[in-house]
């Protein structure tokens, strides 16, 4: 493949620091750019963002051990990994009519996986066996020989576990109602950094990357070690810091990390999680390498985004922290929480909440609507600054209280059926995803000359093919701008307009906006990048991500198939891709290169 002439200064740059030109050429192409942790994915479309991140990859280069991590990494086929896909039944909102509702949150990672490689590294087998669906994995496992009907329905550490069990006795003796639903919420990525896996797959690749100097495995082990942010209050002089010292930490190179991060062996369970949060930390640092500041990722060490990725159960890609209604269970109030044992139900935690998973509803509703008492209650709390609650601080709080809880009454039936009852009208007016090319572009030639500059989300799959699920996304984010938009109107009256948060429209209205600009001809760079971050997070809904969704329309294009070629090659399973999958036909040139060169 020829050099396109934009990126000659960056292979020239490689070639001097003894880079192969394979490595470089490949390597600064956007999906690896974005898998390894130099671009992010909502900046596909900003050449300035594009050719920072190949300057600071090309520089990378310098160092040996990303050089062989590269090579590594182009060299392999991508992920390898065992899948046992889980069923997930749906529960209808009225089946749960009478009941209360106490939100129990948790990390969004996949249940039934096991990762074998990743990055062209063996991962030996790394388990992800957590998040929402665990309790229906745990259906036919007994977790008590003495009680062999007992199943089991959450899992956590066990001082978590006993508060968690704690707020489910309360609330059943409080309501005087024995059936208490634990509502699953999950927590941002972050939360992930507990988990087993990530660290796991993080620090076995890590430990087989060839050629880091030594300093910086010191300066890696050091950082876990010595911890950051030291602070002395003056007057009690009780030390504080930012993130926590591990001096016991064994180090990268030991035979005995892996373990510890883990709690096996001779390593205990309790502490490890916090460990780990630690050890992401680090390994996830991206300062000025020129300044002294940590940056492992330029010597080959994973990047956090594309693992997280990997092991996020899909139908949780994107959706919003404190989302409530995609796994629910039964909870058992008076009932003793159970420990692992020798069992390693799960390798992130070691005690169980007994109940039984029922799976989970149609769809995802927002706090608001889920436990609209609930919210109410936390919006009228006071924070330290003595101002009431925000929305972070009401979900952060809800999320975190074990004795919180909804009524599951008429009146909450009435308010879930009615948003349910919205979302589920719009899928149903848009119908099956368009797949024939000439639907597609009738539908938006047709439909886009009527926007003026709104846009009825209800069509929205005639003209983009999208899935049902980021169907329900989208009317959920609707729905949320749509009151948040009132919310702003009520309280600024006439100065409404210059006081919206986060934005004046809907986020249908924002895609609408930019297909009615490009029936126009309006199609710059900057509606490009425009474009691009705005539909980044609904096409996170699909296994076909944005770079990926470009590069198969830009190779259909030189490949000389005809324009319906870049929509058959994305399949039925990731119909959400076809726009980017269009763009990337229609500036094709060198694959992606190329049409970033059209920008």
């Amino acid at each position: 493949m020829a050099i396109s002439k934009g990126i000659d200064k960056f292979m020239a740059r490689a070639k001097e620091l003894g880079a192969p030109q394979w490595i470089a050429q490949q390597g600064m192409e956007l999906s690896n750019l974005i898998e390894s942790g130099f671009l992010q994915p909502q900046s596909i479309a900003n050449k300035a963002q594009i050719t920072k991140a190949k300057n600071m990859y090309t520089e990378a280069l310098g160092n040996k051990s990303f050089r062989n991590a590269q090579a590594a990494k182009l060299k392999s086929s991508g992920t390898v990994k065992t899948v046992q896909p889980i069923e997930r039944p749906i529960i209808t909102p009225e089946s749960l009519q009478g009941s209360i509702i106490t939100p129990v949150s948790g990390d969004t990672t996949v249940v039934g996986q096991q990762i074998e490689e990743m990055f062209g590294y063996s991962v030996d087998g790394v388990k992800v066996d957590g998040g929402p669906m665990f309790g229906l994995k745990m259906q036919d496992e007994v977790i008590d020989e003495s009680n062999p009907e007992l199943r089991a329905a959450w899992a956590s550490m066990e001082d978590a576990a006993n508060t968690k069990q704690g707020g489910i006795d309360f609330i059943a003796d409080k309501t005087r109602n024995p059936r208490v639903i634990g509502a699953y919420g999950p927590m941002t990525d972050i939360a992930m950094n507990f988990a087993s896996p990530l660290s796991e797959i993080t620090a076995k690749v890590t430990q087989q990357l060839d050629g880091i100097p030594k300093s910086v495995v010191k300066q890696f082990d050091a950082a876990i070690r010595e911890g950051s942010g030291r602070k002395v209050n003056k007057k009690t002089g009780k030390v504080t810091y930012d993130r926590k010292p591990y001096p016991e930490w064994v180090g990268i190179e030991s035979q005995d990390a892996i373990l510890q991060l883990t709690g096996n062996g001779e390593f205990p369970k309790e502490g490890a999680g916090a460990l780990r949060k630690a050890y992401m930390a680090v390994s996830a640092a991206k300062g000025d390498a020129k300044r002294g500041q940590m940056n492992f990722r330029d010597y080959g060490v994973p990047n956090r985004s594309t693992i997280v990725q990997e092991i996020t159960e899909p139908e949780l890609q994107g959706v919003p922290k404190g989302s409530m209604g995609f796994s629910l269970f039964d909870a058992i109030p008076n009932q003793s929480t159970i420990p692992f044992g020798d069992k390693k139900y799960n390798e992130s935690y070691d005690t169980l909440i007994a109940g039984n998973a029922k799976g989970g509803h149609q769809i995802n509703y927002p706090p608001e609507v889920y436990a609209p008492d609930m919210m109410n209650y936390l919006s009228q709390q006071i924070n330290k600054a003595g101002k009431p609650f925000s929305r972070d601080e009401q979900i952060g709080s809800f999320m975190m209280n074990p004795n919180i809880y909804q009524r599951a009454d008429q009146k909450w039936l009435d308010g879930v059926k009615t948003f349910e009852e919205k979302v589920l009208e719009t899928l149903k007016q848009g119908g099956k995803p368009a797949l024939a090319t000439a639907g597609l572009m009738s539908a938006i030639n047709s439909q886009a000359g009527e926007m003026e500059g709104q846009y009825d989300p209800t069509s929205m799959s005639g003209v983009l093919g999208m899935t049902p699920e980021m169907m329900t996304a989208m009317a959920q984010r609707d729905a949320l701008d749509q009151q948040r938009m009132a919310d702003r109107e009520q309280r600024y009256g006439q100065y409404a307009d210059d006081k919206m948060m986060p934005r004046e429209q809907t986020y249908s209205e924002q895609l609408g906006n930019y297909l009615a600009g490009l029936h126009y001809g309006n199609d710059d760079s900057r509606s490009q990048a425009y474009f691009a971050q705005n539909i980044s997070n609904i096409l996170d809904f699909t296994p076909v991500g944005s770079v990926d969704a470009l590069k198969l329309g830009a190779q259909q294009r030189e490949a000389g198939n005809s324009f319906e070629g870049w929509l058959n090659s994305i399949g039925g399973a990731a119909e959400a891709a076809i726009p980017l999958a269009g763009l990337g036909f229609k500036y094709g040139k060198k694959g992606v290169q190329g049409l970033m060169e059209a920008f």
